[in-house]
């Protein structure tokens, strides 16, 4: 039996740096958000529907992680749910290693010290 050239491993790895998988990430996170207020205020996909003034077929859709949002359909999918949208810019944990290292700071193993937090804030943007 022929081995396969890459390990898996090392195939997940790059599945992991691409852009792809970032964007994807994003919506999953996204969309987990919207099911957990959602689920809160006890609002089901045709309520959330008429708050949008969409047809039932897009909540779903958006549920199910097939759209591509712009930052204006997120803010407004928040708003529905009663809440706002805040969308923030994190260092990559390569590149906070990185400058950890030039500039000699220890940051723990899992690269979240409290040193580090409190020192390097994320950027937050609000979007209405």
């Amino acid at each position: 039996m022929k081995s396969p050239s890459k390990s898996l491993p090392s195939l997940l790895a790059r599945a992991r740096g691409s852009k792809a998988y970032a964007l994807e990430g994003v919506k999953l996170e996204f969309t987990e958000q919207i099911v957990a207020l959602m689920e809160a205020a006890g609002v089901s996909k045709a309520m959330l529907a008429a708050r949008l003034a969409v047809a039932p077929a897009y909540v779903t859709k958006v549920l199910g992680g097939t759209t591509n949002f712009t930052l204006e359909s997120m803010a407004k999918i928040a708003r529905a749910l009663g809440a706002e949208l805040r969308l923030q810019l994190k260092p990559m944990k390569q590149a906070r290693e990185l400058t950890d290292k030039l500039n000699g700071k220890a940051v723990s193993a899992n690269g979240s010290s409290r040193q580090y937090r409190d020192q390097n804030r994320s950027v937050a943007t609000k979007a209405v």
